[in-house]
Order: C-alpha cells, then structure tokens, then sequence
C-alpha cells in the first residue's frame, strides 16, 4: 500500500488572496482572528488584499501561511491522513502541530516570535539570499566556500539534485553569483526576501528563538516527522526543540528529506499550503512520488486519493 506524506510550505509560498476562501467560512474565521490578535496586526487583511510589499514582509508572510496551512490541513484531515509529515523551514511548525507535537496555538506564538526575531536580524545586516539552478552538489558547495572568503555565505537549501540557494551578505552573494556564472549555472535567481536566512546571519534571531522554543509545550510525535535541517526523524521533544533552534542558521536538506521518505515506502503526498513549490520540487526529485497541492478549498471537493 502506498504511503502517503504530508508535507507543508515555507516562506515565500505566500500570494496576496491565499486564504480567502477558508476566511469566508465561518467556522474558520475565528482563526483569523486569533492571528491578528496575537500579531497584534491586520495580517488577515493584508492576506486577503495586500498588497503584495506588505504581505512579503517576513513578520507577516510567515504567521499567515501557518494559519492558512493549518486551516487547509484542518480540512484534508476529514478524507485523509498521512504516514509521515514535513515542512520546508517555516512549514516545520505546521508538520509538528499534525504529528501532535505542538498545539496550533503554541506554533502560532512562536511563528510570529520567529518572524519578529528573523525580520531584526535582516534589519542588522546587509544581505540576501540566490537560487542556483542546474550545477551540481559539489559545485555549489564549492562555490560557496569561495565565496564566504568575502563575506558570511554558505549554501541555505539543498532543495533538489540540481536546485539549490546560497545565503549570505551582499558582497558575498555579488562574488557567489560571478562564481555560478563562470561555472555555467542554468539560471540564477536572487530571491525577493529581506535577507540572509538559514545562514549566520540569523544567529541573533537564533540566540533570541531559543529560550522560548526550550520552554515551549512539546509532545513526541505521533506520526514520524522528518526535520529538514537534520535529514532524519526526531523522536523527542528535546530533539525537535533543538532542531528548531539551530533551523534558524542551519540549511535546509529537502532534498535528503525527501529521499528519506522515499525510502522509507512514500509513494505519493499531499503538499498543504499555498502554492506549488513542492510539487515543483518532487519531480526533480522523484516524478514517480505523486503531488497534489492542497492550496485551496475547491481541490479538497474533488480530492481523490493520489
């Protein structure tokens, strides 16, 4: 039998109306609420109508699409159920509250701590982040120990065999991108984010997120659930807590994860959340894993067991 994977979005999946549809439900709207309540901002009105500066601002993008794909996961729950679940960096908090780790509440809390703390650390220094399309592994990771010569840059996401993204501080980044193109990158693409996450450029973000996710209420999972910058399962909650924290700097091993669940009898999953990034993701890694892209409420209708 098959087995299936529930896997959720990161930051950067956002689009200003995600969301829309579960806002005009009334049994969800209360969540709505407690987002904007808790941000202590409108979010769910920059959600619905942006515009699409506001919605992109990390402290924003980030709590949003936690609700929205635990909203949508609240939904796909009535007709399905997954045998592993994952979460590309931000989409981490939405695997825990499915694996039972955490309550939607507790995850809710420390997103929007997270964000807060990421968006300060991009405030302090000057840099970014650059999708690298079509070199190979070791190429890349050469590359970005060349690079780091000029400046904090290491490789950030290590998201398929030929797509990866490298993080780090302008002048670096300026260097990493000649390197690329000398090397005969496909394409290169710097990506429209606030700066350099998953590198030591957030170690302030880091220092500031921990105290509150070693206090924070946390259950061993239910479900197996993989963490994206360690490649394994985590069983405790000390291992997740710690896993969190260094999550921060550390890359993300999509890439690793997923051929983790691949060998572990995945056969097809369900990617929770707004837009397609895994899908997209999944047929470099592996066309035969089937992808259906939970992303509105109109897909659960005509859902069908992939």
């Amino acid at each position: 039998m098959t087995k299936i994977a529930f896997l959720f979005a990161g930051q950067g999946a956002q689009v200003v109306g995600m969301g829309k549809d579960l806002w005009e439900c009334e049994k969800y709207r209360p969540y709505f609420d407690r987002l904007d309540r808790k941000a202590g901002e409108n979010i769910t009105r920059i959600m619905l109508d942006g515009p699409s500066e506001r919605l992109n601002q990390t402290r924003v993008s980030q709590p949003a699409i936690l609700t929205v794909s635990f909203l949508l996961l609240q939904a796909l729950q009535e007709k399905s159920h997954g045998d592993f679940t994952a979460g590309l960096s931000l989409g981490e908090y939405t695997a825990l509250v499915y694996a039972g780790c955490m309550e939607f509440e507790e995850a809710l809390e420390l997103v929007i701590l997270r964000a807060r703390f990421m968006q300060e650390a991009c405030d302090q220094t000057r840099s970014g982040m650059l999708s690298v399309i079509g070199l190979q592994r070791e190429a890349v990771e050469e590359i970005a120990h060349q690079a780091s010569q000029k400046g904090i840059l290491q490789v950030a996401n290590y998201n398929s065999p030929t797509q990866f993204v490298l993080s780090g501080e302008d002048k670096a980044l300026d260097y990493a991108m000649e390197l690329c193109q000398k090397a005969g990158a496909r394409r290169l693409i710097p990506l429209k984010v606030a700066g350099a996450y998953h590198s030591p450029v957030m170690a302030p973000a880091k220092e500031k997120l921990a105290p509150y996710l070693e206090k924070a209420a946390m259950e061993a999972p239910k479900i197996p659930f993989v963490s994206n910058s360690r490649a394994i399962f985590l069983k405790t909650p000390q291992e997740i807590r710690e896993a969190l924290i260094e999550q921060v700097v550390a890359p993300v091993r999509w890439y690793d994860s997923m051929k983790l669940l691949i060998s572990e009898g995945m056969g097809a999953a369900y990617e929770i959340g707004p837009g397609t990034v895994l899908k997209g993701l999944m047929r470099q890694i592996d066309r035969n894993v089937k992808v259906v892209s939970i992303n509105h409420l109109e897909v659960l209708e005509k859902l069908k067991e992939p």
